[in-house]
C-alpha cells in the first residue's frame, strides 16, 4: 500500500463551518436584543443574508449587520464578541462522512488532522463531532504562533515526524485553495481538494489547486485506487 496516511483539515472538509458561525452569530442576538427592540427572528433573518452574501470569514459581518438593522451596536462589540466566541453550536459531520473515517481506519490507513483556529474552539468542534477515536494525531497550529497556520508548511513538517513517515506515503484532503494545498506540496505529498463549503466554486492557479478533486468524501476511495495501483 503506497498510501498509508490520511490527513484531514477540519472546517467545511469533515462538517459545514457555515453552520458554526451562523450559530455562534446567533448565540449573540441575545445581547443585541439587550440594548435593541428587535425580534430574534429578524436578527436570525439579517444573519443568514449577511452570511449568504459576506461569507463566514469577512470582518465586516457585524457592520454590515449594523447597516442593514439600521442600528449602531458598535458600541456593545466586546460583549457581543463574548457571547460569540462562548457560543457551543451544535454541529454534524457532512453526510456519510463518520462511515467514510470508520472504513478507513479498518482499512488500515492512519489518519489525521491539521486545522486552523484557536485551540480551544478547535477542539470544542472536533469533541462535539465524536471523532477523536478515529485520528492518531490532530494538529492544532496555532501551537507554532502566528507564522503556523497555513499555507505554512510547519504543521506539516512536524506531523511527517511524528508519524515516522514519508510524504509520498500521505494524502491531505481540504477544501480551500487558498490555504490547504500548497503547504501539502511542499512537503511532498499527494493532495485532494472536495469541492464543497464556502469556496466550492473559488478557482485559482494551479499551484494553489490539489493533485485530485472529488465532490464528497466517499470518492475518496476512487483516488486510493489510483495511487494504491
Amino acid at each position: 500500500m503506497s498510501i498509508k496516511n490520511i490527513i484531514f483539515d477540519l472546517d467545511d472538509t469533515l462538517y459545514p463551518q457555515t453552520e458554526y458561525t451562523k450559530q455562534c452569530m446567533y448565540n449573540s442576538c441575545r445581547i443585541i436584543r439587550k440594548y435593541f427592540d428587535i425580534q430574534t427572528e429578524v436578527l436570525h433573518n439579517a444573519i443568514d443574508r449577511i452570511l449568504s452574501k459576506n461569507g463566514i470569514e469577512s470582518r465586516h459581518n457585524y457592520d454590515d449587520l449594523w447597516e442593514y438593522l439600521n442600528i449602531d451596536g458598535k458600541n456593545y462589540m466586546p460583549e457581543i464578541l463574548e457571547a460569540f466566541h462562548n457560543a457551543q453550536p451544535q454541529i454534524k459531520l457532512f453526510e456519510n462522512t463518520e462511515n467514510i473515517l470508520k472504513k478507513l481506519s479498518d482499512l488500515g490507513y492512519t489518519l489525521s488532522i491539521i486545522t486552523d483556529g484557536p485551540i480551544k474552539v478547535q477542539s470544542y468542534k472536533i469533541k462535539k463531532l465524536k471523532i477523536e477515536e478515529y485520528f492518531t494525531k490532530i494538529i492544532y497550529t496555532e501551537n507554532f504562533g502566528s507564522t503556523g497556520r497555513k499555507p505554512s508548511s510547519i504543521a506539516f513538517k512536524t506531523l511527517l515526524s511524528e508519524l515516522n513517515t514519508l510524504a509520498n506515503e500521505c494524502i491531505y484532503v481540504g477544501n480551500d485553495p487558498k490555504r490547504d494545498f500548497i503547504p501539502a506540496k511542499e512537503v511532498g505529498m499527494h493532495s485532494i481538494r472536495i469541492l464543497q463549503g464556502e469556496y466550492k466554486k473559488l478557482r485559482l492557479t494551479e499551484d494553489y489547486e490539489a493533485e485530485f478533486e472529488i465532490n464528497n468524501v466517499s470518492e475518496i476511495y476512487n483516488i486510493l485506487r489510483r495511487l494504491d495501483g
